[in-house]
C-alpha cells in the first residue's frame, strides 16, 4: 500500500517541529537530491496467496498479512520514499503498543483518540487499539478551518462526544490536542507515540475480537451538525473492504494500491 503524503495541506503551523519518531519507524528524510538510500520499499508481489477480506475481523487479516513481506510506503508529495511499514513490522509494533495501552486506565470497549496523521503511527496506533479490545477513532489535522481555536474546539467536540479515555497525537499536533483536553474528565491520559513507548509492558494475552464488537468510530462530517460519532463493527468493516477489493476494484495479486488521500479523509 503507498501513501502520498501532502505537503502543505494544513493551514495551522504545529506548534512543535521536534522529532518524536520511535526508532522503530524509519523515517528517514530523503535529501534533496533523491530518495534516501536507507529505504527500500516493500514488494508489490506476496509469497503469501491472496485472499480478499475473506477475514471475520480486522486483526485476523493482519495476522495473515503479517506472514508475507509486503505493506504500507509513505512518499512525500515529490515522490521520494521517506516511510516504509511492513505489515509484519506493524503487527509486531502494534502488539508492543497494545501491551502499553493496557497499562493504562482502559476497559475492552473504551474509545482511544487519534490524530490521524498520514504517518506509520497511525497505523501502529490504530491496531494496537483492536489488539487491546479499545475502539479507535481518527481526528482530523488542522485542514482549512481557518484559526488555531476553531480547530481546537473542533478537537474537544469529538473528545466529548466519544468519551475517550486515551487520546494520541504526534508531537507536531500533541499541544492542540492538550489544549483541547483542559478542563475535560476524560480523555485521562494524553501523550505521543514516543510517550506511550517509554510506558512499560505488561504480558496480557489478547482475547481475540469478533465480528460484532465495534471495531472504530466513524465521525461525520459536521457540515449540516455537530459531527456525530458512528459505529463501525467488525463485520460492517470487513464487508465494506470485500466490496471494494472484489466488486470495486476487482484486486489481483499483481495490482499495488496507492492514495493520496489523508487517513482522517474517510476516517473521520
Amino acid at each position: 500500500m503507498t501513501h502520498i503524503l501532502n505537503e502543505g495541506r494544513e493551514t495551522l503551523k504545529p506548534i512543535n517541529n521536534n522529532s518524536d519518531v520511535p526508532a522503530s519507524h524509519p523515517r528517514t528524510p530523503p535529501t534533496e537530491s533523491g530518495p534516501s538510500s536507507q529505504l527500500q520499499p516493500t514488494p508489490t508481489e506476496n509469497a503469501q496467496p491472496q485472499r480478499l477480506a475473506d477475514f471475520e475481523t480486522l486483526i485476523d487479516a493482519l495476522e495473515y498479512a503479517a506472514q508475507g513481506v509486503t505493506g504500507f510506503n509513505f512518499y512525500d508529495a515529490r515522490g521520494r520514499l521517506c516511510s516504509v511499514l511492513s505489515y509484519r513490522d506493524l503487527r509486531d509494533q502494534a502488539r508492543a503498543a497494545a501491551q502499553r495501552l493496557l497499562t493504562l486506565d482502559v476497559e475492552r470497549g473504551d474509545h482511544v483518540a487519534i490524530i490521524a496523521d498520514t504517518s506509520p503511527e497511525f497505523v501502529t496506533l490504530f491496531f494496537a487499539c483492536r489488539y487491546a479490545g479499545l475502539v479507535p477513532f481518527a481526528m482530523p489535522v488542522p485542514v482549512n478551518l481557518g484559526s488555531h481555536e476553531i480547530y481546537v474546539q473542533q478537537l474537544r467536540g469529538m473528545l466529548i462526544t466519544s468519551q475517550a479515555k486515551v487520546a494520541l497525537a504526534n508531537v507536531e499536533f500533541i499541544n492542540f490536542l492538550e489544549e483541547a483536553s483542559v478542563g475535560l474528565d476524560e480523555p485521562s491520559w494524553t501523550g505521543t507515540p514516543a510517550e506511550l513507548a517509554k510506558l512499560p509492558e505488561t504480558h496480557t494475552d489478547f482475547r481475540s475480537n469478533t465480528p460484532d464488537e465495534i471495531a472504530y468510530l466513524q465521525f461525520t462530517s459536521g457540515s449540516t451538525r455537530n459531527p456525530q460519532a458512528v459505529m463501525i463493527t467488525e463485520r460492517s468493516a470487513m464487508s465494506n473492504l470485500q466490496g471494494l477489493v472484489r466488486i470495486g476494484l476487482e484486486l489481483k495479486s499483481v495490482d499495488r494500491c496507492a492514495s493520496c488521500l489523508p487517513f482522517y479523509n474517510d476516517m473521520g
